[in-house]
């Protein structure tokens, strides 16, 4: 429950604990352990974990000291400055590969708070010589919830940086993987905004918010090297937790049930893989005996999902899913990081965006229920659960996909015979390619593609209908001049504002008129707001 969209501060994500060392010169510190032990559901599993990486850092401590008592302090200290500086050349190097521009590009999570609005995450990067700068300046206000992203305004924090790893990793696979290769990027993260919120700002989902940030990055690379990059990543897939009751012993169970893995985005070298990716820190599996053998449930199905993957020339990774059942009453389920259900990841270069991601109660039942991105579930004895995350978006348009590709992913499972149809124009009938009705169907596609680099989710297309990019630009402008305070609360106000205007085309002057209806509703608010320059 510490993990979840609905906390609204820190105070209310667990124990805050000043830096304080568990052990000193070796002795262990038994009061901070009782306290920490005392606060966690599953305290045997706590330590058991503490004490694992203790031995960890143990044995690191002891490798280190054996390497300086083979090649001496000063040498040590002189290779580790080397191989920092050998990781900056390298970026440097990469970087300056790639064409001065500057890349825009935006994304969503589906939402800032429980039911709320869409939470977007933009950058502008710069590419300059050697050197990048990922300016996050129109990203959304800090949130009333925990997806908020806690960097301190550090402009080369680490959160902020997987995505730039990962991209230069990507166009050199050499290339050292420390502290060295983000000497070259720095961050403009503005204050007061989810990239650098106030406390006492939640942040305990921050992880949602950080695989956002992972595909705006992509999203922005991909324009300045579209044959090198991939589509959007998949994700939207739970780190699932179940909290449960052992019906013959009453001994209250938890364990972290396998990830709802999504695919990867497919690139112009081929498609993406299937039910791994970046978004997700290539999480593998955990084997249903497993997870069945850790808490009292019944996992009845766990595969790839057909048909979840990005239509294109190359198609997206397929996302998994699973289906599961719970038998014990107050059982519940936290499903951190559940998102993609609206703003599906995007596919590149005349690719699709994947298909959304699903959080099911009791499917196929009159008793189902769309759980949306909800992440704290109770659930009750004889509930059974889907899960599906989102795959991997596309890249190139779907209907020059090879035919027998096509044919091979439908007898593969991969995709329906309906999917394979609508999305890649690839008519079946008994198993065998309809030539001339392919042909035809083809014929359409071609003759309907748009020459869009982005290929977006209707989801998005329908929000961007009305939040066009120059009315975005607008409540970001209007959102910086208000107290950080009064941020959240203002957005939602604007947000149903445009709402209740029951049309598609929206001026920033009708955003305008919102704001100063709210400023004479709440005077308190106008000698707070900074005139607009």
């Amino acid at each position: 429950a510490s993990l979840s969209r609905q906390l609204t501060e820190v105070h209310q994500e667990g124990l805050r604990l000043p830096p304080t060392k568990l052990y000193r010169a070796g002795v262990l510190n038994q009061e901070l352990l009782n306290i920490i032990t005392a606060n966690v559901r599953m305290p045997d599993q706590n330590w058991g974990d503490m004490k694992a990486q203790y031995a960890s850092v143990n044995i690191g401590e002891a490798k280190v000291k054996e390497i300086i008592a083979r090649f001496g302090a000063e040498t040590f200290s002189q290779g580790v400055e080397d191989l920092l500086d050998l990781a900056d050349a390298q970026a440097r190097r990469v970087i300056g590969s790639i064409p001065d521009g500057e890349h825009f590009f935006a994304d969503y999570m589906d939402e800032d708070s429980p039911d709320g609005y869409p939470a977007r995450i933009a950058l502008n990067l710069i590419v300059k010589g050697d050197g990048l700068i990922f300016d996050y300046t129109g990203s959304d206000p800090q949130l009333a919830s925990s997806i908020n992203i806690p960097t301190g305004g550090d402009e080369r924090h680490v959160l902020m940086m997987v995505g730039a790893v990962y991209v230069l990793y990507t166009l050199d696979p050499t290339i050292l993987r420390n502290s060295g290769l983000l000497r070259a990027c720095r961050c403009i993260l503005p204050d007061g905004s989810l990239m650098n919120p106030q406390f006492p700002a939640a942040v305990g989902m921050r992880s949602l918010g950080v695989g956002r940030l992972m595909s705006v990055i992509f999203g922005a690379f991909a324009q300045a090297l579209p044959e090198r990059l991939q589509g959007g990543p998949g994700c939207g897939g739970p780190l699932l937790n179940v909290r449960t009751t052992d019906n013959r012993t009453g001994k209250t169970l938890m364990a972290n049930v396998s990830p709802i893995t999504a695919g990867a985005g497919a690139s112009a070298a081929g498609d993406g893989s299937e039910g791994c990716g970046a978004n997700q820190a290539f999480f593998k599996n955990t084997p249903a005996e497993i997870n069945e053998a850790d808490v009292p449930i019944r996992i009845l199905e766990y595969g790839l999902a057909p048909d979840t993957a990005g239509p294109g020339k190359h198609r997206g990774g397929l996302s998994t899913t699973m289906l599961f059942q719970v038998f014990a009453p107050h059982t519940v389920l936290t499903a951190r990081n559940r998102d993609r259900s609206v703003f599906t990841p995007w596919g590149i270069a005349g690719g699709s965006a994947s298909k959304p991601s699903q959080f099911i109660r009791n499917p196929g039942t009159d008793n189902e229920i769309n759980l949306g991105n909800t992440d704290v579930v109770t659930a009750n004895p004889g509930d059974v659960f889907r899960i599906t995350a989102a795959g991997g978006g596309g890249w190139g348009p779907a209907h020059e996909r090879d035919v027998e590709a096509v044919l091979s992913d439908c007898r593969g499972g991969c995709i329906s015979v309906e999917g394979a149809e609508e999305d890649y124009g690839v008519v079946i009938h008994d198993g065998a390619v309809d030539e001339d009705a392919t042909r035809e169907r083809r014929r359409v596609m071609a003759a309907q593609a748009g020459n869009e680099f982005f290929g977006h989710s209707p989801g998005r297309i329908d929000f961007e209908k009305i939040w066009t990019l120059p009315l975005y630009d607008r409540l970001t402008d209007v959102l910086a001049r208000m107290p950080v305070n009064w941020r959240f609360f203002v957005k939602h106000h604007l947000f149903a504002a445009i709402e209740a205007l029951d049309t598609d085309e929206v001026s920033p002057d009708a955003l305008d008129a919102a704001l100063a209806e709210l400023l004479v509703e709440h005077p308190q608010l106008q000698e707070h707001v900074v005139a607009a320059e």
